[in-house]
């Protein structure tokens, strides 16, 4: 019997665990286009962005630079940037948990993209200005 696949990608964040977030939810991964700072934005809200069209805000996950992973959450899209080892394609499914996927023999749990999004308020902050 074939092993379930899920599509996603899987990325090291910044507590050095193996993360993964399905297909359903990362939208693109794109070069890193200038990033603008937001007044009055929490901790952890890098700016904006302007990505494909579209204004995106830019939420660190730890010191890595180079590509941004957007992500879609409750109607909004949210880059997130500073994960390391990210590979996108089909992982082998975790029999032994839910909603998690192995790669090279780690399992990759899946990354709580909503307690970010709670953590930092984001309809809290989707007014600011940009400087």
């Amino acid at each position: 019997m074939i092993p379930p696949r899920r599509a996603g990608v899987v990325f090291r964040a910044a507590s050095g665990h193996l993360a993964f977030l399905p297909a359903s939810v990362v939208l693109r991964v794109a070069a890193l286009p200038p990033i603008s700072p937001l007044v009055g934005a929490p901790p952890g809200v890098l700016g904006v962005v302007h990505e494909s069209g579209d204004i995106i805000a830019v939420i660190e996950m730890g010191p890595t630079r180079g590509v941004l992973m957007v992500c879609a959450y409750r109607g909004d899209s949210i880059g997130l940037l500073g994960a390391s080892d990210l590979r996108a394609g089909l992982f082998d499914a975790d029999p032994s948990a839910f909603d998690c996927v192995r790669h090279k023999g780690e399992r990759a749990e899946r990354f709580d993209l909503a307690a970010i999004y709670e953590r930092l308020g984001a309809a809290s902050w989707a007014s600011l200005s940009a400087t």
